[in-house]
């Protein structure tokens, strides 16, 4: 919501908040990625995104957002 909302560092707590309580939920690591990527924060996006792959090889859009966060950081 916060992402969408262009409140990026709202959303990276949000996220960092859910994996707290759940750490191995590759869908909060993705969240957490969109917010760093949103905040321009490449490096940490693709930690993230990379993590949520390892949690869950599964979830496309995190292959798809790392990409694109890779092509957009030249």
């Amino acid at each position: 919501v916060y992402t969408a909302l262009r409140q990026h560092g709202l959303a990276i707590k949000e996220a960092n908040a859910a994996l707290f309580i759940d750490k191995d939920n590759a869908r909060h690591y993705f969240a957490l990625g969109e917010a760093y990527r949103g905040a321009e924060k490449s490096d940490d996006a693709i930690k993230a995104y990379n993590k949520a792959i390892l949690v869950d090889p599964k979830l496309i859009p995190a292959y798809r957002s790392m990409a694109a966060t890779f092509l957009s950081s030249g």
